[in-house]
């Protein structure tokens, strides 16, 4: 970040071997030290990655020491935490030599003139800057807590005081309260009742000094006592038009006051301060009663579960049944039929219900974790070890381990999990005293753990040890009009969720839905439903905005032979893409056409590729995703 405009704030460096050059000061936070990415950047071994900073604070340009030790001189004295800087002051940090070069006077908020005039273009321009940051990054904040912590920082920055607070009058009582407070050390008593009254009573910005008493307001006794010099206070708006707070800014004494120019500053801000904060407030509502809307949807839900078939019925009051024995239950199912939701339902129906519900994928831990990780460690036990750690058994005790995809587990794994069951104990790796656990657990498969068990790949000792109860998970084309429901289920909770207007299915639509095989059943409709509710537009879901892979039905619907063209063309596009996981190259040579060929058509047909290419990436990455 090298600069020779000397007109800005700026600092020269000088390191061995006569290399010199100018950094300009053009942001709040200037990093010192070893790193690549430090603004200033210094040689040696002594300098530590993050060794100093330079902070742009309250018109004040101050050195702040990070190391914690005597390691950097300003004007040949040692600082050991932090020091302000002076136009032409030396700093040695190292073998290097930095002098910091000031064009505009180091404390702005004591001028004779406001806080707020700078004749400095650069510095007019670096505040400008930070200020529209800011205030893009509120605009889409939702935390009204957030929002008000940093609206008081860039406000301290702005009007260059000694302490801004976000005041708050509770409407029993009449006392007020500092909400937020910037500097975070500022006490947050330091203010004037009268102030705050004015400002309520008078709904605009007020200013209260210690100067001029013939035209302003009369100083309070506490001003003195609490060294306050000078005070801005202003009300801030609601949606109904009353004053639930106040934004109160003040100088203390050794600073110039606030004068009249500062006050018409102060009062153009609280007013887009105010138009923030209610933005944030209405997000936040909107989020809250999202949550709410969701809360009362699952209510209504059965234990979670959306269905109206007879096979999800029974598999239902099969759960309701184990879920108070304390038995282990095998659930099978395909991949995305809802295994993991199943499981925590026993949970929560269970004696267990206010203990640990652990779920874990046996496939997606390295091999030579495993151990660890079921098991735990001791301080010590291998490399790396440096604490105690319990394993997934010992804190999933009380409770409910969840082992999804049972069959990825390794063998040696197989023969020590079959122990920690019939003995009810762990022996954590590098341990020689057992740990007793009290343990339930339910697994979960999607291949058929028989086949694997005759195969040699699957203990049978632990297979029975599992398979005392069994729940086999439909898939969804068994589960009859179920997916109907639950593409409604799925539309009205992101509805919610996006907080955009719920959507309906067209008949086309609704008959594709029933008539598509749906391969990744319940999680691959959810998917579905998700980029239909972000992407569609219109507030009826046609069948083109479904884009079904291999999707029947669609004959029933073309009435003219350039709509039966476009069927044909996007049915075999459609089988293509899939069998080339997204890939266009790919599928362009599997229908034996130029790619540019098919680009044109997948614009046409308004087909994306991306949808294939996540599917098969989940597929390449988990394949035993359940």
């Amino acid at each position: 970040m090298n600069d020779t405009d000397t007109k800005a704030p700026n600092i020269s460096i000088e390191t061995p071997g006569n290399d010199r050059r100018v950094v300009s000061l053009s942001k709040r936070v200037t990093t010192i030290g070893s790193r690549i990415s430090s603004h200033i950047r210094l040689p040696g071994r002594e300098i530590l990655p993050d060794h100093a900073c330079i902070l742009y604070k309250l018109g004040r340009y101050q050195l702040k020491n990070l190391t914690g030790r005597d390691s950097i001189t300003l004007n040949k004295k040692p600082v050991i935490s932090h020091a302000v800087l002076a136009d032409g002051d030396s700093l040695r940090i190292g073998n290097s030599v930095l002098r910091f070069n000031a064009s505009i006077e180091p404390n702005a908020a004591d001028r004779s003139n406001s806080g707020t005039n700078s004749n400095d273009s650069s510095e007019l321009q670096r505040l400008f800057s930070s200020v529209v940051d800011v205030f893009s990054e509120l605009l889409s904040e939702n935390d009204h807590e957030r929002v008000a912590g940093k609206l008081v920082r860039i406000l301290a920055a702005m009007m260059r005081c000694d302490g801004v607070r976000l005041m708050r009058k509770n409407p029993h009582d009449g006392s007020t309260n500092a909400m937020c407070v910037f500097p975070p050390g500022a006490p947050p008593d330091r203010f004037s009742i009268t102030a705050l009254n004015m400002a309520e009573k008078q709904m605009h910005t007020v200013l209260v000094s210690d100067i001029d008493p013939g035209t302003q307001m009369p100083v309070e006794e506490s001003m003195a006592i609490k060294d306050i010099r000078s005070i801005l206070c202003a009300p801030l708006q609601n949606e109904n038009d009353g004053a639930p707070g106040f934004l109160y800014l003040d100088r203390l004494r050794g600073h110039e006051p606030f004068n009249d120019r500062d006050r018409e500053v102060f009062e153009k801000l609280r007013r887009l301060f105010s138009s923030l904060l209610i933005n944030a407030a209405r997000k936040q509502n909107q989020a809250r009663s999202i949550c709410q809307l969701q809360e009362q949807s699952l209510a209504h839900e059965r234990d979670g579960l959306v269905y109206q078939s007879q096979s999800m019925r029974a598999v239902h009051i099969q759960a309701l049944q184990v879920a108070e024995r304390n038995v282990p239950v095998m659930v099978c199912g395909e991949t995305g039929t809802g295994k993991e939701i199943l499981a925590r339902l026993i949970h929560r129906k269970s004696r267990r219900h206010t203990n640990p519900f652990i779920a874990v994928n046996c496939g997606a831990i390295p091999g030579e974790l495993m151990e660890s990780e079921f098991f735990g460690h001791v301080k010590g036990s291998f490399t790396g070890a440096q604490n105690d750690k319990p394993g997934l058994l010992q804190s999933a005790n009380k409770g409910t381990l969840f082992l999804d995809e049972i069959s990825e587990m390794p063998q040696c794994l197989q023969v020590k999990l079959l122990r920690a069951i019939q003995e009810r104990e762990v022996v954590p790796v590098g341990a020689s005293t057992p740990v007793p656990v009290d343990i339930r657990i339910i697994a979960a498969s999607n291949v058929n753990l028989e086949k694997r068990v005759e195969e040699g790949r699957f203990r049978r000792d632990l297979y029975f040890r599992l398979n005392v109860i069994t729940l086999d998970l439909p898939p969804l084309r068994n589960r009859d009009r179920d997916v109907l429901l639950l593409a409604g289920h799925f539309i009205t909770l992101y509805a919610q969720q996006y907080g955009m207007q719920v959507k309906s299915f067209s008949r086309a639509a609704e008959k594709a839905i029933l008539a598509y095989s749906w391969p990744g059943n319940v999680r691959e409709l959810q998917n579905c439903m998700q980029r239909v509710s972000v992407l569609c537009s219109s507030t009826v879901i046609a069948l083109e905005d479904l884009a079904l892979p291999d999707a029947p039905g669609y004959s029933d619907h073309c009435e003219t032979m350039k709509q039966a063209r476009e069927q044909a063309e996007r049915q075999v596009i459609h089988q293509a893409l899939k069998k080339a996981g997204g890939n266009i190259c790919l599928a362009a040579q599997i229908l034996d056409i130029d790619r540019t060929v098919l680009t044109r058509l997948l614009q046409k047909l308004n087909i994306s590729a991306q949808e294939y290419k996540r599917i098969e990436r989940e597929h390449t990455e988990n394949p035993s995703e359940k």
